[in-house]
């Protein structure tokens, strides 16, 4: 695994795939954005998140994270250009993986 990191004490454990994304991406701003909503309210005892990216137009991106219930906790409309059309990220005590190398248990 990798690191994602604001602070030694602010940081994601990232996956191949996370870290592909970031890397190659350059979607360091999304994974600051889920990292920087960790000890959020909304977040604080929610074990399992699924953030969704989806690409608008005119270099917006909608980001929305929900619940194992498929409830939305968060929606934002950031503007930042990603190149790809729709990604799902799942969090679990801040280790993420791509929705495609998340094996349910």
């Amino acid at each position: 695994h990798y690191i994602h990191r604001i602070s030694d004490s602010w940081r994601l454990m990232l996956s191949e795939g996370c870290y592909f994304v970031r890397e190659a991406a350059d979607a360091y701003w999304l994974f600051d954005l889920i990292l920087s909503y960790q000890s959020s309210s909304a977040l604080i005892k929610v074990t399992k998140q699924s953030w969704s990216v989806n690409r608008l137009r005119r270099g917006q991106v909608q980001v929305i994270c929900s619940d194992r219930h498929a409830d939305i906790l968060i929606a934002k409309i950031v503007k930042r250009k990603i190149m790809l059309d729709d990604l799902t990220i799942i969090v679990i005590d801040n280790h993420t993986w791509l929705k495609s190398e998340y094996a349910q248990e």
